[in-house]
């Protein structure tokens, strides 16, 4: 009786066997999108004994991780246009757009962590946060996961700006206007945005329609008259 139970039990263990092959070639691997397998984690013959634990990384998509200046953050957004250079490519950029903006400031820089100096208040290394930005694939170029570069955003939108020479003891954002009326002049503080191209951004201070003065500024006394002269404007997108 033993022997007739024990040949069952072989028996049954064989019908699985022969149905779990079965099964097996049925099986399919799939990943859900397309790419090129960055690290294998489990490898032909071990046994995963995590559920759940992925068999393998792959790099899928082509983008680019660019680091911006932390005073950036607030004017770039999902969708904006971006222009890519990479060092492997040499002259060719590369177009694209801004998929995701991660909005996390770091200090790091290559060799390790700075060091604060002593009795400073603000930070002497990049103040940076991470921006992906989307490429989109070129004719006979391999685009490689690991290239460098340096990534640069179009970024365009109405607002009101100066000379960049109207305004003097710019810092942290803060500077002067000297802003003519009845042939008189009065330094004006100005809260200061962007600088491009010989333009520097004004987010408060001055409004639009005002005279400023552009040259000479420095040597005004309080109550000097001003024969104002008419000056060159240009429109400026950056």
């Amino acid at each position: 009786q033993s022997r007739i139970i024990a040949q069952n039990a072989v028996e049954e263990a064989e019908n699985t066997l022969q149905q779990r092959l079965r099964d097996l070639r049925e099986y399919e691997v799939r990943a859900p999108l397309d790419g090129v397998v960055e690290h294998v984690l489990v490898h032909a013959g071990e046994y995963n004994p995590t559920i759940g634990k992925p068999g393998l990384a792959l790099a899928t998509g082509v983008w680019f991780e660019a680091h911006l200046d932390q005073a950036a953050l607030n004017r770039v957004q999902p969708g904006d246009r971006a222009e890519v250079r990479l060092e492997a490519l040499g002259g060719p950029s590369v177009a694209g757009r801004v998929k995701q903006v991660i909005p996390i400031v770091s200090y790091r820089i290559p060799g390790g962590s700075p060091t604060r100096p002593t009795n400073a208040r603000t930070a002497e290394w990049p103040s940076t946060f991470r921006v992906r930005v989307e490429l989109e694939a070129l004719k006979n170029v391999t685009l490689a996961p690991g290239m460098t570069g340096y990534a640069r955003l179009k970024l365009s939108r109405e607002t009101l700006a100066v000379p960049q020479m109207a305004v003097t003891s710019l810092s942290s954002g803060s500077g002067i206007v000297h802003v003519l009326r009845d042939g008189r002049h009065t330094a004006r503080p100005v809260q200061c945005g962007a600088t491009d191209d010989g333009w520097t951004e004004i987010l408060s201070g001055v409004s639009a329609g005002e005279k400023v003065i552009v040259e000479g500024q420095q040597f005004l006394q309080p109550g000097d008259r001003i024969a104002p002269q008419p000056a060159t404007l240009a429109h400026h997108q950056g």
